[in-house]
């Protein structure tokens, strides 16, 4: 059994411990590992086998990946310290989105769109667009 690490308590981060939580078994995590540098976590995400603990305390030798909140540096202008200790112990970093990714059914399709601004009104009309021509589609 390996442990995952989620640093950042904000949507994401509460997204990805809801999803490793729910999907433990199934990917053979035994140990989820969390931290925020600036908040503590509701007492309700903390399950027996999910762990309030800094990263110079996280299980680095047997840690699958570290999920990165988005905003959380990991090469500039300074890396989180958790970014050093994964570069030691070759451990990925990945984001909310790899996880999506990572779990997709083989056969879906998916349009990624990003930028600073533009986002939100070009996911709807793609959708409609997709919709209008009867093509099931998701926004997520």
């Amino acid at each position: 059994m390996t442990s995952i690490a989620i640093l950042g308590l904000g949507k994401s981060g509460i997204s990805a411990i809801n999803y490793f939580q729910k999907n433990a078994k199934k990917l053979g995590i035994s140990k989820i590992f969390v931290w925020d540098d600036n908040s503590t976590p509701n007492s309700q995400l903390l399950t027996p086998n999910t762990h309030y603990l800094k990263p110079e305390e996280w299980d680095w030798k047997n840690l699958q990946s570290v999920i990165f909140s988005p905003g959380i540096p990991t090469d500039l202008p300074k890396p989180h310290i958790a970014a050093l200790f994964a570069k030691q112990n070759n451990v990925p970093v990945i984001c909310d989105i790899e996880i999506l990714w990572r779990d997709k059914n083989p056969d879906s399709k998916i349009i990624t769109i990003t930028g600073t601004n533009g986002k939100s009104t070009t996911t709807a009309l793609i959708h409609y667009i997709l919709k209008e021509n009867n093509i099931d589609a998701q926004i997520g």
